[in-house]
């Protein structure tokens, strides 16, 4: 028995310390992927990779788990580097079986994609109605392309005779050969089009596009089936997505075609009808009579969406989407908004739904107790505005089981809902806002149904041409334009009518009496509650050490009392900030900002104590007043500003503040916020040390929401344009040029063209400004390499140098490459360091300054 437990203990033994065999992963694939700028691949000033092909390879990355080398080229080069194994994979791949005999193709395409015959702008001699207009011109096409080969039986079976020119180069020289008369035309993919340098004529063909693969690498290929496969899986529509992130809004898309211009020429304007008092959508302005709402927004950009020609609307409203829908029929309008039509429902009605322009949930408003078992109710009623055909079609697509109540108005069908007669109403989220105070009043709140409800133009059957051109603004039209509108009326509140005032104090005359009792009790009751509070307020600490104020929270809830206690009482709110006062606190010290704090707090709470009112401290430097209301802010301002210089006549310390006046319904906290915003406007400003919040500010902050959106888009699209001032030695004779300096304008597609004042103030202070000053120093590399090849000179061009450049470690790296990239020198781009660069940062400016002129 012994010599058995010994023989286990052994065989256990030998089993633990034995090796273990271990399997690691396999090693990432380094893929060599062939990268050709066009909307496929594209990178902007800084670097940074984007588009259709480069989404698409990434995606496939992350189920493959391959790396890339990226190597670039023409098209036509990278095709022929897969053919000689030199690539492994390509985009944008057409398949043909010569092709096949010399790669490999994926089992499913990466999309679809139309072939082009584009010419120049200022080419007047073809025209898309006369192809013979064609003959003898000189068309370009890329070596060894599928579009060579549609071409030559596009061009016989159209009687065609022209000069065909297969080229090696990318579409950038394309352009350029267009442009100076080389070529009469080229032919490219729909998606490549640039509408400021090439306008298309027609379509010669089509066809699906895939990744091609070495053909000596059939691991690779099964790896990009085995991912395609996936990506397809977890979104049957990925394509189509791609397609409409990355194309859509190019190439002939973004043009009407000849007989769309012909008909919108003869027609004149296209006359939207649109349903009153929707809002966010639409409705009629009480006062002007125009439009507004989201549509507003969505029609002047239509209006210039298309490159080619300028579209005008004229918006008629109407009382329901069905009186809409019948002037439609009787042809007083040409279109309707908002619809929402089953294509049953369209037939029967001889009316078509173009693309959707905009969306929205779909929130159920029932009762408050209501709310729990909602979701499982057997038998539903739901009251609907007469009138309006959107919400009877989603009832008989969503809910066919749910029985309906119609009523004049939404306020009818709230009422409805909580005398019990029906169980809910149907609204748009974005319509929240404009019947919150009838949920308020009838105990109501919003069950989340889950559906979309998608919002078209109307079309009469048989207008197709009208259809056509509605349907391109709706690709066109950014989708985040349209939502920003949305929300941005959806904030509108609607305002309450005298009906309303009279409704909601009905009761007044019939309980004055109890009225008068109440009042009695309720100033009894205010009196114990004085006493109270003075109690509290004496035993009080919650204030700020150093100046005595009070601190935020405090402050707020005092502030809160004395507009409960006195709402009809206005009361505005300012927030004071003084200018870079860590800078101060650095070079005077901390004895000297305390000074300053104390000082400033002194001379505040002098300001609100006149004006009945309370002030405090929040972080080191910022100030609330909240006190009576009044209308020369300039003059505390100036009496503020005035007492520091006083105290610190060589110091230069600054104020900036921010106003809210008094608005009636306007909580504290929303004051504050609003006052906070127009102070932060205030901000790097030489002049404008001081603003009031109003309409204008709200534009303005919406206006710089909009740039700060549109700034990666605007670095993609190229839309910043670069201008070059030229500089002379004027102590030459004759004056010499010596130089030029870089200065940069946004043709933006909204806006028009936006001056640097509104924007780049904007990017310094939230950090992006370092990707704009990147793509200048790119485009004027470019710009001076192009002079040198053209003229046999270096010219040296000044740029800016910003904080955020200053404090970028690849600051060097960067220059270096832009400088190589163009084959330039050092001294060709001249850095000029902005103002803003040397605020708190002067050591490390100069630390830079010196480094980057060691070079």
């Amino acid at each position: 028995m012994k010599r058995f437990v010994i023989l286990i203990s052994i065989i256990i033994a030998a089993i633990a310390f034995s090796p273990v065999a271990v399997s690691a992963a396999e090693p990432s694939k380094n893929v060599r992927v062939g990268w050709y700028e066009s909307p496929f691949n594209s990178m902007d000033a800084a670097g940074r990779r984007s588009g259709y092909a480069y989404e698409y390879q990434m995606k496939i990355a992350a189920y493959s788990g391959w790396e890339y080398t990226y190597v670039s080229g023409s098209w036509p080069d990278l095709m022929q580097m897969l053919i000689e194994g030199k690539i492994d994979l390509l985009s944008d791949v057409s398949y043909t079986e010569e092709r096949a005999d010399k790669m490999l193709f994926a089992d499913l395409p990466m999309g679809t994609e139309e072939y082009v015959i584009f010419i120049s702008p200022k080419n007047k001699d073809i025209t898309a109605d006369d192809l013979s207009t064609l003959n003898g011109k000189r068309i370009g096409v890329n070596k060894g392309s599928l579009q060579a080969g549609l071409f030559v039986s596009w061009a016989k079976e159209h009687n065609v005779d022209a000069e065909l020119l297969e080229l090696t180069s990318n579409e950038v020289t394309a352009e350029e050969m267009l442009e100076t008369g080389k070529l009469d035309a080229y032919i490219t993919l729909n998606a490549y089009g640039d509408p400021k340098k090439m306008v298309p004529v027609c379509k010669i063909g089509s066809s699906d596009f895939f990744f091609a693969v070495n053909k000596d690498r059939p691991d690779l290929l099964s790896d990009l089936n085995d991912a395609q496969d996936r990506i397809q899986g977890e979104d049957p529509y990925y394509n189509q997505r791609m397609y409409e992130k990355h194309i859509q809004r190019f190439g002939t898309n973004a043009f009407l075609t000849d007989d769309e211009k012909e008909w919108l020429t003869n027609h004149g304007k296209i006359r939207v009808g649109y349903q009153d008092r929707y809002l966010a959508f639409c409705a009629k302005d009480p006062e002007t009579g125009e439009l507004t709402g989201a549509l507003k927004d969505y029609l002047e950009y239509a209006s210039d969406c298309v490159s080619n020609t300028h579209i005008d609307f004229e918006p008629i409203a109407f009382q329901t989407a069905e009186a809409a829908l019948t002037a439609l029929e009787n042809g007083e309008v040409d279109c309707v908004f908002p619809a929402n039509l089953s294509n049953y429902d369209g037939e029967r009605m001889h009316i078509e739904m173009t693309p959707p322009l905009m969306r929205t949930d779909i929130f159920a408003v029932i009762r408050q107790n209501d709310r729990e078992g909602f979701a499982n109710k057997d038998r539903v009623v739901v009251a609907v505005n007469e009138g309006n055909p959107n919400y009877d079609a989603f009832l008989l697509d969503n809910y066919p089981e749910w029985r309906t109540v119609y009523y004049p108005t939404t306020p009818d069908c709230l009422k409805a809902v909580s005398d019990n007669i029906a169980d809910c109403v149907l609204i748009s989220s974005f319509r929240y806002n404009n019947i919150s105070r009838y949920c308020e009043r009838y105990r109501l709140t919003t069950f989340a149904t889950g559906i979309a409800l998608d919002y078209c133009f109307a079309v009469r059957s048989g207008d197709t041409m009208l259809y056509s051109v509605l349907a391109k603004t709706t690709g066109l039209v950014p989708s985040s334009t349209v939502d920003a509108a949305l929300s941005h009326y959806m904030t509108e509140d609607a305002k309450r009518s005298l009906s309303d005032l009279l409704y909601d104090n009905i009761g007044v005359v019939s309980v004055v009496t109890a009225a008068i009792v109440l009042l009695i009790l309720f100033l009894l009751f205010r009196s114990m509650r004085s006493e109270k509070r003075a109690r509290d307020l004496i035993s009080a600490t919650e204030t700020d050490e150093l100046t005595g104020l009070y601190n935020r929270d405090y402050f707020f809830q005092y502030a809160y009392r004395m507009y409960m206690e006195n709402r009809n009482i206005p009361r505005d709110a300012i927030v004071l900030n003084i200018e870079q006062f860590h800078t101060i606190n650095a070079l005077n010290g901390w004895e000297f900002g305390d000074q300053i704090l104390r000082t400033l707090a002194g001379e505040i709470r002098s300001v609100a104590k006149e004006g009945a009112g309370i002030a405090g401290r929040f972080g080191a430097d910022r100030f609330d007043i909240y006190f009576r209301s009044t209308d020369d802010y300039q003059r505390i301002f100036d009496r503020l500003q005035g007492r520091l210089k006083a105290v610190a006549p060589e110091a230069s310390v600054r104020l900036r503040m921010g106003v809210m006046p008094w608005q009636e319904e306007l909580e504290p906290i929303q004051q504050f916020d609003m006052a906070r915003t127009a102070c932060n406007m205030a901000r790097g400003h030489y002049m404008d040390h001081l603003i009031v919040f109003d309409e204008k500010v709200r534009s303005r902050e919406l206006n710089d929401q909009l740039l700060q959106n549109d700034l990666q888009r605007a670095l993609d699209a190229f839309e910043f344009e670069v201008y070059y001032q030229p500089k002379y030695d004027i102590q030459a004779e004759p004056p010499k040029l010596i130089g030029a300096e870089a200065l940069i304008r946004w043709q933006h597609p909204q806006l028009g063209m936006v001056p640097p004042d509104s924007f780049i103030p904007l990017f310094e202070q939230n950090g992006k400004i370092g990707d704009v000053d990147k793509y200048v120093w790119a485009q004027t590399a470019r710009q001076i390499a192009r002079w040198r090849t053209e003229f046999g000179i270096t010219l040296p061009v000044s740029v800016n140098l910003s904080r955020v450049d200053v404090f970028d470690p690849t600051l060097e790296e960067t220059l270096d490459e832009i400088l190589e990239q163009n084959g330039l020198d050092h001294d060709a781009l001249k850095l000029e360091i902005t103002e803003s660069a040397y605020t708190g940062n002067s050591d490390r400016v100069i630390r830079v300054a010196e480094d980057l002129h060691n070079k």
